[in-house]
């Protein structure tokens, strides 16, 4: 029931004409809004491979610590 509902409203904002007006000033405006995200993905992206690195390195010298022994 709520699908339906949410669909009618949908089409009947598609169909507006002030609907056009409005999408292109929301468009751009939540495209500024995510494009300084996009940063922070990349750089919490080499963070993380960074971690994962150091953690595999403290791991493999560990099991190569215990195997030389």
């Amino acid at each position: 029931m709520v699908v339906n509902i949410s669909k009618c409203y949908t089409q009947i904002l598609l169909t507006l004409q002030s609907f056009k007006a409005l999408k292109s000033r929301l468009v751009p405006l939540i495209s500024l809004a995510l494009h300084p995200s996009l940063f922070v993905h990349l750089f919490s992206t080499f963070q993380l491979l960074g971690m994962i690195f150091i953690w595999y390195s403290i791991i493999f010298t560990i099991v190569t610590l215990e195997i030389s022994y």
